[in-house]
């Protein structure tokens, strides 16, 4: 069987449609078979959840590279709609709210735990001592411990609205935890995440204004719906930055340095006093 149009690109695996109801996902020769087993499992594991999501189908190899066949589901991503409908900005803030809440709603046997792979994936990274990792690993150890389904990086671009209603994406880095963790890395995505090194002065500064106005609603609808506080899900932020930094780039991984290093600066500053 021929692959058919490229319909998405990305770090890991470029996806493909595969048949009228299905896609394929091929991952890139660097992209570990641990990562992608993990994709796998956690996404068979959401059998029974209460949300729209891509199913699996099958696993095979495709010119020698492993791939996956999921559903297809034809729609257009969330930041698709913002970008072509930036005025509606809070209503489409507070949609993802609401489905990031319906997420945390549900409890997921058999996949990993939250605080595990927090320590596992700040561990890798080459940008912090080993002094700071075992400080961040016992913020972890003291932080409240959920069950929570979490996702892991939901943002706009991992939603896809269609006829059939709002399906959730990316499943590779979904964990059971503590909402209020994810939550943070949601808004942590929201707020840093890189824009084109070629986008124009003036663009830059309207999308970083959207993405700020965006990220605000979407925490204040979370917060209405779920009544946490902002200081729940606040005490995240430098545990959350560590663990996005193996995978940041460029002004993203500027800034989420600045955020760790702000972090341990009051903490020494605590300490002297």
């Amino acid at each position: 069987m021929i692959v058919g149009k490229l319909i998405g690109k990305g770090a890991t695996a470029d996806v493909y449609n595969w048949s009228e109801n299905s896609i394929i996902k091929i991952f890139k020769e660097h992209e570990p078979d641990e990562l992608i087993e993990r994709e796998i499992h956690n996404t068979i594991a959401l059998e029974n959840c209460s949300f729209n999501y891509p199913k699996f189908i099958q696993q095979l190899k495709w010119e020698g590279k492993r791939a996956v066949i999921y559903e297809k589901v034809t729609g257009d991503s969330m930041l698709n709609q913002i970008e072509r409908s930036p005025l509606n900005y809070k209503k489409i803030a507070r949609k993802l709210a609401h489905l990031h809440l319906k997420v945390h709603e549900n409890q997921v046997e058999g996949i990993q735990e939250q605080y595990v792979y927090f320590k596992k994936r700040i561990s890798y990274t080459r940008d912090l001592t080993d002094e700071k990792k075992e400080k961040l690993f016992k913020l972890i150890d003291m932080m409240p411990v959920g069950n929570n389904l979490c996702h892991g990086d939901f943002h706009p671009d991992n939603i896809i609205c269609s006829e059939k209603g709002d399906y959730i994406i990316d499943w590779a880095d979904c964990c059971i935890g503590n909402r209020c963790a994810d939550v943070a890395r949601t808004i942590l995505t929201l707020r840093t995440a890189s824009i084109p090194d070629h986008t124009p002065k003036f663009k830059r500064k309207i999308i970083q204004f959207i993405r700020n106005r965006f990220s605000k609603e979407y925490i204040n609808e979370y917060l209405r719906l779920s009544e946490l506080t902002k200081e729940e899900i606040i005490q995240w932020n430098v545990i959350v930055a560590a663990f996005r930094l193996c995978g940041a780039a460029g002004d993203e991984k500027s800034v989420i340095l600045k955020i760790i290093n702000s972090y341990f600066e009051q903490d020494s500053k605590s300490f002297e006093s």
